[in-house]
This record gives structure tokens, sequence and C-alpha cells, in this order.
């Protein structure tokens, strides 16, 4: 095993860190001028107005803060999965990482756009794909070779 990681591997740990970053700035700062386009999407689609009640808005930091907890969490687990079982080529870590990616972006983007918050929609797709391409470029790159 070669002590440099391959390009997918690289492009996976910062994916998980991005994807901690991300969770810890929903978390704790849900009214942080960079989510507003998420705010505007969340408050069009569940309180059709955009100027909601206080109580709506401590909903909607509520649900960031839950949210953004499991993409810190999610994050975490997937760097550790990148950073050991990857790097060892253990052969369930990509199919690890592409069942949970893929269970989640099917049922999220499923919900959000049932809602109506197609910019989380569209976000998803971003994530998937950043998270996705790697991890099938990790279970290409370790394939064993064809029998002769």
């Amino acid at each position: 095993m070669s002590d440099e990681r391959s390009v997918p591997e690289r492009v996976l740990l910062l994916v998980f860190a991005g994807l901690v970053a991300g969770g810890l700035v929903l978390a704790a700062a849900p009214d942080w001028i960079g989510l507003a386009w998420l705010n505007r999407g969340v408050e069009r689609a569940f309180f059709r107005t955009a100027d909601p009640t206080a109580g709506a808005n401590e909903l909607r930091r509520w649900l960031y803060g839950v949210e953004g907890s499991t993409l810190v969490a999610f994050g975490i687990l997937g760097f550790a999965v990148v950073r050991t079982a990857v790097r060892r080529g253990e052969p369930w870590a990509w199919k690890a990482l592409a069942l949970a990616v893929g269970t989640w972006f099917l049922l999220d983007t499923w919900i959000s756009m049932t809602h109506g918050v197609w910019e989380n929609a569209a976000l998803n797709v971003v994530i998937a794909l950043v998270v996705l391409v790697p991890t099938l470029a990790l279970r290409v790159s370790r394939r064993p070779p064809a029998p002769s």
C-alpha cells in the first residue's frame, strides 16, 4: 500500500470535512446571510410569506440545528471510513458510502421536492455528485484484475 492517497480519497476527505463545516454552520448560525437562499425557499414552501412569525422562525432554527448536527455526524463518519477502511482497501467501504449517500439522496430529495423546497433538492444533487463520483472511482480503481 502506497503512502500517497488517491485523488478520489483526497476529494472524499475534503468533501466530508466540508459536510462537517457546513453542518456546523447550519446548526450554529441558521440566520447567517450565506443561508438566505435556503431560508427563502423554506419560508416560501412552508410559511407562504417572506416574513414568517417568530414561532415559525424558531421552528426553522430548530430544524436546521437537527439537520446540521446530522450532517456533522455523517461527515465525521464518512471521513473516518475514508481514512481507515478505504485506505486499507476494504471492499465494503465504497459500497457503504455509496449506499448511505444514495439512500439519503433519494429520500431527502423526494421529501424536498414533495414540499417544494427546490433549493434543498438542488443542493442535494451537488452533494450527491461530489460524494458519489469519487466513491464510484474508488470502486473502479480498487477492482481486482480480471483473470486471464
